[in-house]
């Protein structure tokens, strides 16, 4: 990127560490983000990623926080389909619903950053959005891609 002279602005999420923002100031943070895009930077091009594994449970869970009764290497695919298809029906703010203590039982620690992001889409619905439980890495991925143009 450093070479297309394309700025990057990079914004950081805490979502391990207490005190880690709630999702609903996740998805506050991304609502008044798009705010700020729609009002400053209407004529730019703007892409807006994500990143982090949906449900997982490794050694570097935050086990001293930790409640509910999985331990290394569990998925919570049911929690992670559920996300996934109120992501796909454009429902990103039932996500914001979610409490701390529900995302530390259910592995979910960085879908912050996912919800953050869900706040700057609105009710918009991916255009492509997958989630496979992948065992082999122990966690929950998904890949997800929102047009807005």
């Amino acid at each position: 990127m450093r070479e297309s002279g394309t700025p990057v602005v990079p914004v950081f999420v805490n979502a391990v560490h207490p005190p880690a923002p709630s999702p609903a100031r996740c998805y506050a943070f991304g609502q008044a983000m798009r705010r700020v895009l729609e009002r400053d930077f209407a004529a730019e091009r703007v892409v807006l990623c994500a990143s982090g594994g949906l449900s997982h449970f490794s050694p570097s869970h935050p086990w001293a926080h930790h409640v509910g009764s999985r331990y290394v290497g569990d998925i919570s695919i049911e929690f992670d389909r559920r996300a996934v298809a109120w992501m796909q029906a454009g429902e990103g703010h039932r996500l914001a619903q979610f409490s701390s203590r529900e995302l530390i039982e259910h592995g979910e620690a960085e879908l912050r950053q996912w919800i953050v992001l869900l706040g700057a889409v609105g009710t918009a619905r991916p255009e492509f959005l997958v989630y496979e439980p992948l065992y082999r890495s122990i966690m929950g991925m998904g890949v997800g891609w929102w047009s807005l143009s």
